[in-house]
Formats: structure tokens, C-alpha cells, sequence
């Protein structure tokens, strides 16, 4: 199960699928929340436009866990850490 989540959530850090409003959206959720590391609440629109908005970055993750919280809910949690391109 965890290789699942893992790979929807990798699509998700690659700039191809995070510039495309069309394509991340098809990995959230309607009723997608994002919670920042500032503690700050993202809604699915707004998330969708940050991505689309997004300096080139190269991204990872690494201590994935998946936690079943009922039959049709499970919680990803992972490390996430970025760097940015130099484009010039």
C-alpha cells in the first residue's frame, strides 16, 4: 500500500505535473486541503494556482508513512525538501 501513495505523491513533486493545473489536479482531491509548514491553510484552487506559479525546483521525499484512519481515509506523511534551479 505504501508504494502506492508513494507514487501518487512523487508525481506530484515533479515540476511537469506541478505546472499543469490539469494534471495535479488529477492527484487532489475536490475537497483537497493543504497545511504549509508555516501552519497556514490552502485550499484545493489555491494550491492548484501556487503550483502553476512555482519556481523550477527540484524536490524529494524520503520517510514515507501511510496510516489507515478508516476504510476510505489514509494519512501520507513524508519529508519533503527542495532545491532551486538556476535557470540563468
Amino acid at each position: 500500500m505504501i508504494d502506492f501513495f508513494r507514487d501518487l505523491e512523487e508525481r506530484l513533486l515533479r515540476a511537469e505535473v506541478r505546472r499543469s493545473s490539469d494534471e495535479a489536479g488529477k492527484l487532489l482531491a475536490s475537497d483537497f486541503t493543504e497545511f504549509g509548514n508555516s501552519g497556514a491553510v490552502y485550499s484545493r484552487q489555491q494550491t492548484l494556482d501556487a503550483l502553476a506559479k512555482e519556481s523550477p525546483m527540484e524536490l524529494s521525499a524520503t520517510d514515507f508513512s501511510v496510516r489507515v484512519l478508516c476504510d476510505d481515509v489514509v494519512l501520507v506523511t513524508y519529508r519533503a525538501a527542495s532545491e532551486v534551479i538556476d535557470c540563468a
